[in-house]
């Protein structure tokens, strides 16, 4: 009886323990997000509003900020009172010129700041350096050769350039690294000069192009280049990159560029306008710091950058492709109507913040947002740059871009498709006194959309302003590392065709401008005709703005298609008051007639350089070396700056000499050749995406 009672009870116990344990489970994974997301704005010294029960009863919500209104924007415009406040609600700005007010002149260096933190759940290291056979080689140079005399040429340019320094001792630290990034690709055992790598100061604010792309790449290039690492430069690049890791330390952890790194109010937003372009610094950087530091709070902030940009493709006006600025900050003010409703206390991703001297309410977003009230939303072409540098983060880390099995979106697909897109929709043929018929030249574009009721769709109207800039030559470099990567040869044609109209472009002109505006080819025209253009002037073809209207989409969604139409949209608009009829030119300016505008340059065509460089690689055909060859004596060598004398030698190195090879290098936006490690691994089955694996969703109809 006794040992039956006793059974009967410790089955009791333990249905009563198992019970327990799984409530208990049950209960820790339905609150490890919310701990996370708690944790997350801890580490950015912010805190979610937290109301007390009278709150929740009150008659309507937010009515104590409405009652407390003036005073709150007295303390929220004083900056001793600001800076406490700040400590616990991040500042929201519109841009880089608004944190100027912020700066702290009586600064102490000395005073801790916040450092960044993992937001990430820690996972396996990526085996980046492991390549299956299956993943393809860019570089297709079947034999090596070395021209003397081009080498001799380069050396007598840099060495003259270096000659020139007066006293080296006063040299800045961005010069002395770009001189040991030169000699090191040069493979001179020696530099020219002693180079102290010396780091006196960060810049406030600091230019993460300078800091990124010019002096970290420039060290890495150099640390690759090495067999020994140099423990002052490793300490030199650690030190530099948790500088710029600090500017990640934001609520959606995108980097706030320029970083304001001196100022009263540290805990802040990454800046409603973001300049696109920019989100591409530091990846190159970071993933090679990543590499040899082996801390993955550097390949972290990359993953986490990419997924952002992955889930913002749909959200703007052309799908996969984004304007030339941005909303960074993840932030979305939840309006009067809905606080009054109470929803930023029901939702988890409210936080309370500060814009303009008043308390907002922000729901944080995981994506990019569009900049409102912006006209016709340009796309210029330096947005290239950002498109190209993740194409180069992919190879650098050996077809690898973070992707997660469970995410919505892949990083890989959605850059297959920018790509795509870039191709569709930024070529023209453009109109010179050339009879070659194989010309193509990148344009910035404008867009416009509005909702077609009929069609139940959205009709984004793309504008081409046959507006070019050096920039726009970074597009050869992107589709020909694309064509062979993704295993499409119809774009390795289109990259040649580029470089070519820009070669032309340069020929004629002497330089590549830094705008220039121009026309397209009409298809009943052949090479341009002074005459056929003043008809077009006469008859009001660069007046007619065929970009559609319509109601204005405030915000896209996913959930509708779009129709895509190419249009003209010119830039610059010719009265015949501005033509001599006789002459057949412009009455006002000297550039040809075949240009509608242009702004003049005098810096170098790095861009059209290193296009080179990769379609000589790529086809091994000896035309691009002669291009360049063209190039280099055209060059005025004695009016550059050692940094651009630098650059120049190091492009045309990798282009005249064989053995540099494209697949051991990746060469960052300021023309550092950055070493690829890899190592081919037989036994991997693993299976790379290409062109073949997404689908045209969109058809764009020219007009």
């Amino acid at each position: 009886m006794f040992l039956r009672l006793l059974l009967h009870t410790w089955r009791k116990c333990r249905s009563i323990l198992l019970l327990l344990i799984t409530a208990s489970v049950l209960f820790y994974y339905t609150f490890e997000n919310e701990i996370e997301h708690l944790n997350s704005f801890a580490y950015t010294d912010s805190l979610p509003l937290i109301q007390n029960q009278d709150s929740h009863n009150a008659p309507v919500a937010g009515s104590a900020d409405k009652i407390t209104h003036d005073e709150i924007s007295k303390e929220l415009t004083d900056k001793s009172s600001l800076s406490e406040k700040n400590k616990y609600f991040p500042i929201l700005l519109e841009n880089s010129d608004e944190a100027l007010k912020y700066r702290s002149e009586n600064y102490d260096s000395k005073e801790p700041f916040h450092p960044f933190h993992p937001f990430y759940e820690k996972k396996t290291v990526i085996p980046y350096k492991q390549i299956s056979k299956q993943y393809p080689q860019l570089n297709r140079v079947s034999s090596i050769h070395s021209n003397a005399l081009i080498k001799d040429e380069l050396l007598y340019h840099w060495t003259a350039r270096i000659n020139r320094i007066t006293d080296h001792a006063y040299l800045d630290l961005q010069t002395n690294i770009s001189i040991l990034s030169t000699d090191s690709l040069l493979q001179r055992n020696e530099s020219l000069l002693t180079v102290t790598a010396v780091l006196n100061k960060f810049d406030d604010p600091m230019d993460q192009r300078v800091w990124s792309s010019e002096i970290l790449g420039s060290l890495l290039a150099v640390i690759g280049n090495r067999k020994e690492k140099n423990p002052e430069l490793l300490q030199l690049i650690t030190i530099i990159g948790e500088m710029l890791l600090r500017s990640y330390d934001t609520p959606n952890y995108l980097p706030q560029i320029p970083f304001f790194w001196k100022t009263s109010v540290p805990n802040r937003y990454a800046f409603k306008k973001t300049k696109t372009s920019m989100l591409a610094t530091n990846i190159l950087e970071f993933l090679t710091l990543s590499h040899i530091t082996n801390d993955p709070q550097f390949d972290s902030v990359v993953s986490h950058s990419l997924q952002t940009m992955s889930r913002s493709v749909l959200l703007f006006d052309i799908d996969y492709l984004f304007p030339s600025f941005v909303d960074a900050s993840g932030c979305k003010p939840l309006s009067d109507e809905k606080i009054a409703k109470g929803d930023h206390l029901r939702e988890s991703n409210v936080l309370k913040s500060m814009q303009n001297g008043k308390y907002i309410h922000c729901v944080i977003k995981e994506s990019l947002l569009p900049q409102h009230n912006v006209d016709g939303n340009p796309i210029t072409l330096d947005t290239i740059d950002l498109y190209l540098t993740v194409l180069k983060a992919y190879h650098l880390n050996n077809g690898n871009l973070f992707e997660k099995r469970e995410a919505e979106k892949s990083i890989t697909k959605s850059l297959l498709h920018s790509i795509k897109m870039i191709n569709d929709t930024m070529l023209f043929q453009p109109w010179l006194p050339s009879d070659l018929e194989d010309l193509l030249l990148p344009t910035s574009i404008k867009t416009n959309i509005h909702f077609d009721v009929l069609e139940d769709r959205n009709e984004v109207s793309i504008g081409k302003e046959y507006k070019v800039t050096p920039d726009g030559a970074k597009m050869s470099s992107l589709l020909s590392i694309s064509s062979v990567l993704f295993n499409d040869s119809s774009l390795i044609e289109q990259a040649k065709a580029i470089t070519k109209g820009y070669y032309e472009l340069y020929k004629l002109l002497d330089q590549i401008p830094d705008v220039v505006a121009l026309d397209r080819k009409l298809p009943t025209f052949g090479m341009f005709d002074p005459t056929a253009k003043i008809a077009l002037i006469k008859s009001g073809h660069y007046k007619s703005n065929t970009m559609q209207q319509g109601v204005k989409i405030t915000e896209t969604t996913e959930d509708k298609s779009k129709h895509y139409t190419n249009t003209d949209a010119h830039s610059f608009s010719p009265n015949v008051k501005d033509i001599n009829e006789e002459q057949l030119c412009w009455k006002l300016h000297t550039w040809p007639f075949y240009v509608n505008d242009m702004v003049v340059s005098t810096r170098p065509p790095f861009e059209l350089i290193e296009s080179l460089i990769y379609l000589y690689k790529i086809t091994e055909d000896y035309q691009w070396k002669l291009i360049g060859e063209d190039l280099m004596h055209s060059i005025e060598w004695s009016q550059l700056t050692v940094a651009d004398t630098g650059k120049l030698v190091r492009l045309f190195y990798a282009l005249f000499e064989d053995h540099v090879n494209i697949d051991e290098y990746v060469i960052n936006s300021k023309y550092h050749f950055i070493a690829r490690q890899f190592e081919v691994n037989p036994t991997s089955k693993r299976i790379y995406h290409t062109f073949d694996d997404i689908k045209e969703t969109n058809k764009l109809m020219n007009p």
